[in-house]
């Protein structure tokens, strides 16, 4: 997936809070050093965190819904359940199908709480990600609930993801896997004729060569 290729992603695993023993709670204490201050010595790019992956990692060749979204958002209220009962289906299914979310709340902490009670367990770009900036520019999205389906190379299938959704539930996800096997064999019968064209031009360039020697 190369949209998200170098972005982290999480999930609900993310947000869990991990209880302090009274021990640990004394140590800190002795040391005079808070949970935060302990974080800013790792570096958290290289160390291993539970909850969060890379997205060629949890996104490699899968059809992508990207899921802008919003707590305050009453359409996005009346939405998600539809979403969340095709995602469970399209899951038994073991469809090559996944979510990423993209929270357009006014806080972290109410990302948080919505993405943690109203979605299902599928990935999200961290609240202060940039990107997701770059990504509502890039497909012009002015309004949530906004569902945008995009195949395994970041290639749009569907701008009209959510109105799909509605109307035609888990048949849906057929109609985008039959244009993700489209643009394939269009890109592969291009590449194809790319790499025809390429031979045809070695040779002509060395029946050249032999004609001049001669």
């Amino acid at each position: 997936m190369d949209l998200f290729r170098d972005k982290y992603l999480v999930t609900k695993e993310y947000f869990e809070k991990k209880p302090v023993t009274p021990e640990e709670e004394t140590l800190t204490q002795q040391l005079n050093l808070t949970p935060l201050d302990k974080k800013e010595e790792e570096n958290e790019e290289e160390k291993e965190v539970p909850g969060r992956v890379l997205g060629q990692e949890a996104l490699q060749g899968k059809i992508v819904g990207i899921y802008f979204s919003a707590s305050w958002c009453p359409p996005c209220q009346q939405f998600i359940p539809l979403l969340c009962n095709m995602y469970d289906e399209l899951l038994n299914r073991k469809a090559n199908f996944e979510v990423v979310f993209l929270s357009f709340d006014k806080t972290a902490e109410d990302m948080e709480s919505y993405f943690r009670q109203k979605h299902r367990d599928w990935y999200a770009l961290p609240f202060d990600d940039p990107f997701k900036d770059e990504l509502k520019a890039k497909y012009n999205v002015t309004a949530v609930p906004k569902f945008i389906i995009i195949n395994k190379d970041g290639e749009v299938i569907s701008l009209k993801g959510r109105k799909e959704v509605q109307d035609k539930g888990v048949i849906a996800f057929r109609n985008w896997a039959q244009a993700s096997s489209i643009y394939e064999a269009k890109q592969s019968q291009n590449q194809t004729v790319a790499e025809n064209n390429n031979t045809e031009g070695s040779k002509e360039k060395d029946e050249d060569e032999n004609e001049a020697a001669t």
